[in-house]
């Protein structure tokens, strides 16, 4: 069985870490953004 690990970055300088793992693997923004659209579609 495997294991799930949720990484969430926290404290004064998030944003700043976040957006260099971005820029790190652009294909991540896509990730992102494609998670963001889909939890805003509404439930059929």
């Amino acid at each position: 069985m495997g294991c799930v690990r949720v990484y969430v970055p926290y404290g004064h300088d998030w944003y700043p870490y976040f957006m260099r793992r971005l820029a790190e693997r652009p294909a991540n923004v896509w990730f992102v953004l494609k998670s963001v659209l889909r939890e805003r579609r509404p439930s059929q």
